[in-house]
């Protein structure tokens, strides 16, 4: 309960920094702000009861320091037109978008944190059976999708993405494969430890196989998730990490998924002369991939501060994901542009036009302010948190919620680069998938 004030008080704080926020840049507020920040996150892995903090909460704040305080903190006075930021949009709204992250984040906090003193039981150990012959099944599922994705030239299209003779917008046949194979290794690593541990092994070496593979093309958004999963899944399921271990994996891991981005981009340079060209004051660039996300942050606060909330309006091609082409019928009913219908496109819109063979992403408190100012912030950051906290508790009991939890902490660090909407194919295609898999391998084939 104490812990809840201390977040309330933090909020109350934030609603004050929107408050007094000038239109301009305010280097000593910002400071505030991101300090502020630091103490009360520190204060919720002291003050939350649990007995490790490794999961989503502990990804997600790394993230979202990075792509939400990084710039103006690190960038902005000497470097303001870094990497994106050379693009048109208006400075002016750096503090004031500042303090608007920062007040959904303290929101966030209040639904993340339980507010009652009831006993909340520990997921450790979770009361559901997963069987060898589901996960067998969802093993065959994982090759086969992979050799289906690779055979229809999924592959070679996404390694032509990120060489730069691609688009994204191209998709055919093979894009659904992949989705089907993206998910089908999410959940792979989410029950891996739910096996024998002798196997462990084997399908641990062959995600790891499979993800490597992907990594080649220059696409790191899947290896990223598994990566995620499989961390959290041994810290919860084996053995908890001690903090020397999960801060040496985590800036392993941050440095390696740099590297690979600096190699894709200067496909000539070797790792090994990227690493020697690293200078002292240029060690917060190796969080680049998150700190060059802000720019969304500024340019859809800016788009909201100037158009009425649009709510649900802006997401509605997200919002039909999990229905195979129909994005297009509701382009057909609303007459409006597909980048206008789809949070993730919104700010590729606004930045540099429409049909871009490149896109810039998007930013949960920029899309939150976006479709429902203060309020959609406030409200949007405070459920997801209960949401996490929900799924998180629940998921010790039920293997649904289970999955849940572990699809949160894949998307952990994307999610602060991401649309408010936790992505509706990704929950519903998954969630039935493991009903699928579950119900063809406890029916009774002999009636």
């Amino acid at each position: 309960m104490i812990a809840w004030f201390i977040h309330i008080a933090f909020a109350i704080a934030a609603m004050v920094f929107c408050a007094i926020a000038p239109n301009g840049y305010d280097q000593p507020l910002c400071y505030t702000i991101a300090a502020c920040y630091c103490v009360q996150t520190i204060l919720f892995f002291l003050t939350n009861g649990r007995k490790n903090f490794v999961g989503f909460a502990f990804f997600f704040c790394i993230a979202f320091f990075f792509v939400n305080f990084a710039y103006p903190l690190f960038y902005y006075p000497e470097q303001e037109n870094w990497m994106f930021y050379w693009h048109t949009w208006n400075r002016g709204i750096i503090t004031r978008a500042t303090a608007i992250a920062y007040m959904g984040f303290t929101f966030f906090m209040l639904g993340i944190t339980p507010w009652l003193k009831m006993k909340r039981l520990e997921p450790t150990k979770v009361e559901f059976m997963v069987s060898m012959n589901q996960y067998l099944l969802l093993f065959l599922l994982t090759m086969s999708s992979f050799v289906l994705y690779v055979a229809l030239g999924g592959w070679h299209a996404l390694r032509e993405v990120y060489s730069g003779d691609g688009s994204l917008r191209d998709v055919g046949l093979y894009s659904y494969v992949y989705v089907i194979f993206t998910l089908c290794i999410y959940l792979m690593a989410i029950f891996v430890f739910h096996i024998q541990k002798a196997q462990w092994w084997f399908y641990l070496l062959t995600m790891g196989i499979c993800i490597l593979l992907i990594l080649a093309t220059g696409s790191r958004s899947v290896v990223l998730a598994v990566g995620l999963i499989l961390v959290v899944g041994w810290n919860n399921n084996v053995r908890p990490f001690k903090f020397w271990e999960i801060l040496t994996v985590t800036l392993i891991g941050i440095f390696s998924l740099w590297l690979i981005m600096e190699t894709r981009e200067e496909e000539n340079a070797s790792m090994l002369s990227i690493i020697r060209g690293i200078k002292p004051n240029e060690i917060v660039d190796i969080f680049s991939d998150l700190t060059v996300n802000g720019i969304n942050l500024y340019v859809l606060v800016d788009y909201g501060m100037h158009h009425a909330a649009e709510w649900f309006n802006g997401m509605l091609i997200d919002l039909a994901t999990p229905i195979p082409g129909m994005a297009k019928h509701i382009m057909a009913w609303t007459g409006r542009p597909y980048e206008t219908l789809s949070a993730q496109e919104m700010s590729t819109y606004l930045t540099v036009g429409p049909d871009s063979d490149w896109g810039m992403g998007c930013n949960m408190i920029g899309d939150a302010f976006r479709a429902g100012k203060y309020i959609g912030v406030a409200l949007s950051m405070f459920l997801i948190g209960t949401f996490v906290k929900e799924s998180y508790y629940r998921s010790k009991t039920n293997i649904y919620w289970y999955t849940v939890y572990y699809l949160l902490v894949s998307y952990a660090v994307f999610y602060v680069r991401g649309p408010i909407l936790f992505p509706p194919r990704v929950l519903c295609w998954t969630l039935l998938m493991l009903w699928g898999i579950r119900s063809l391998t406890t029916y009774d084939w002999n009636k």
